[in-house]
């Protein structure tokens, strides 16, 4: 695991800032800040995070899909394979399969 390091805080004008040391400044000009809702800790990041899964697993949770959606895919069969342990020789398909 990574090393935790101090930053400084400090304002500037109504905003607070954050001083990163060498070595975790981020690149670019923006930063996303997200707070954990548990532990109320910030997490700043280069890419959006949170709110982007947030927003993806409600859409997913929202989105009615038929069961058979996509079932007439030949890339959705799975292939026949005899198990590890079994005694069938290389080859040999397992009746009723």
């Amino acid at each position: 695991m990574s090393e935790t390091r101090v930053a400084t805080l400090f304002e500037t004008g109504p905003d607070q800032a954050v001083r990163l040391p060498p070595g975790l400044r981020l690149p670019g000009e923006r930063v996303y800040v997200t707070r954990d809702d548990t532990t109320g800790d910030l997490v700043l990041s280069a890419h959006p995070g949170t709110q982007t899964w947030d927003a993806f697993f409600d859409l997913l949770t929202a989105t009615e899909v038929p069961e058979d959606f996509m079932a007439d895919r030949p890339l959705n069969v799975v292939p026949e394979r005899p198990g590890v342990f079994d005694d069938e020789e290389p080859g040999e398909l397992r009746a009723g399969r």
